[in-house]
């Protein structure tokens, strides 16, 4: 929406980042210890919303399934948001049974949840939900005046405290005329002039949207490059999607229907089910209003807040039937085997392995000489090099990606570009025909040509300046 959130995750990224002396393999690590932050919390919201088994049973979905790790992996704002659902969800069933402390772990979330991701802005919608029907129909949620009191003070606590984690935004927007700010008129512009997001603007595809995601949590269907699962290309973003049968997303559909409905009868767990029902329920009005509405980009991503309470959802499902123990336990088998299977023939394109080799290859290479740097490709251009060179000594004097991160530099760019100039090609099936056009003309003038893993680099001495205007 071209606005920006508040600098919290940046300075949690930038304490790990000096902790693992600047080196990004660090933030994979920090990515999975927040992974095992979620997977106790998991276990621990199932366990207080319904049992320990299912707690057990809900925490094996999420540590065996492909997309869950995928998704895991990836250190980014992300990486938190199942983490805060579950936070969320906890709080407020404990606040439902008058415990006011946890109070406090909600006010937590609302801090920084929203400034990780805007995802998230589904949770502060779930807690407002809870009020307003502990308000007004008090039965559903099974409270007392006391606790309906409790809830709205947390409710109304934790609000403030969200308004407090607003204050930088507000200081930077005052002190440089609402730059900020103005980014939303600007997504409105856009939505005015006819822009459409990545998926078909047909209320189907968008109702399909969520199933799909929820299907491929279980069941990890498409292939298992991470490049192509991490980018936001629309063939890839979409041909994931669509890899999932429909015949398995009405099914997906069907069982979700399923276990809410059983959980409804179960009146000692029904306020359980409808804290669940009610986030699923503000989700799926999420990506109708944002996907239809707003037309923005859906990403699978952008619903792992979910993928947690699905995973407990799914589990009520198994527990229900636990004393089938061969359907029970083939199934499982079933799950762990084929997320197993994808998650160990994992890859990666243009792995970091490969990266490194090609960023000490350049150094080595360019001797003395300064140099300037290019990436090519239409998916994979901004793929994490030029960061690689500061980690290498040698930094190129002019790049494809001056223009975003000039004012990080130690030096600004050169004025004049040199003699030498290196392409990084990152090729894959879907690349236009502008792409290989700018291939061949680079190919041609190339003096050396080295090929790592699918990454492909080319020298080329820069002299006559024919290769310039990019950046």
């Amino acid at each position: 929406m071209h606005v920006h959130l508040a600098p919290y995750f940046y300075w949690f990224s930038a304490l790990w980042l000096g902790l693992s002396n600047l080196q990004p393999i660090g933030w994979g690590v920090v990515a999975a210890g927040i992974s095992a932050c979620t997977l106790i919390a998991l276990f621990i919201t199932g366990e207080k919303l319904f049992n320990r088994r299912i707690g057990v049973i809900a925490a094996g979905f999420y540590a065996f399934s492909f997309s869950q790790n995928v998704f895991d992996r990836h250190y980014w704002g992300l990486s938190f948001n199942g983490l805060f659902g579950l936070l969320t969800i906890l709080s407020l069933h404990e606040l439902l049974r008058g415990k006011w402390k946890y109070g406090i772990l909600l006010a937590v979330v609302f801090f920084a949840a929203f400034h990780s991701d805007p995802s998230t802005l589904i949770l502060y919608l779930l807690v407002f939900t809870v009020m307003v029907i502990t308000r007004i129909w008090p039965q559903a949620f099974s409270v007392a005046k006391a606790q309906q009191r409790l809830i709205v003070k947390a409710g109304l606590m934790a609000s403030a405290v969200f308004l407090v984690s607003l204050i930088p935004l507000v200081v930077f927007d005052l002190r440089h005329n609402f730059s900020n700010s103005k980014g939303i008129l600007l997504y409105l512009e856009e939505i005015q002039s006819g822009k459409q997001g990545n998926l078909p603007t047909r209320p189907l595809a968008t109702m399909f949207f969520l199933p799909q995601v929820l299907s491929r949590a279980f069941f990890p269907f498409g292939n298992n490059n991470l490049a192509t699962l991490y980018s936001y290309c629309s063939q890839y973003a979409r041909g994931k999607l669509n890899t999932v049968p429909v015949p398995v997303v009405i099914a997906v559909t069907i069982l979700i229907g399923i276990a809410f409905y059983q959980g409804g009868l179960l009146k000692a767990k029904r306020p359980s089910y409808l804290l669940l029902l009610v986030l699923f329920g503000i989700t799926l009005f999420g990506i109708i209003t944002y996907g239809i509405v707003f037309r923005g980009d859906l990403f699978d991503h952008y619903v792992v807040t979910l993928l947690p309470p699905f995973y407990l959802l799914s589990a009520t499902l198994i527990d229900r039937y636990w004393r089938n123990r061969f359907l029970v336990f083939g199934l499982l088998l079933f799950f762990i085997g084929a997320n197993l299977l994808q998650l160990l023939s994992a890859q990666h394109w243009f792995g970091y392995k490969d990266k490194i080799q090609t960023v000490q290859w350049i150094v080595s290479e360019s001797g003395q000489t300064d140099f300037s740097l290019d990436v090519i490709g239409d998916c994979f251009r901004y793929n994490g090099y030029r960061y690689l060179f500061y980690l290498a000594g040698k930094e190129p004097v002019k790049s494809y990606v001056d223009a975003n991160f000039t004012y990080l530099y130690d030096q600004p760019p050169a004025e004049n570009y040199p003699s030498l100039l290196f392409v990084i090609v990152n090729q894959d099936s879907y690349d236009s025909a502008a792409f290989h056009a700018e291939y061949q003309n680079f190919q041609a003038a190339a003096s050396k040509r080295l090929l790592i893993g699918n990454i492909e680099v080319l020298k080329i001495d820069n002299q006559d300046l024919k290769f310039t205007g990019k950046f």
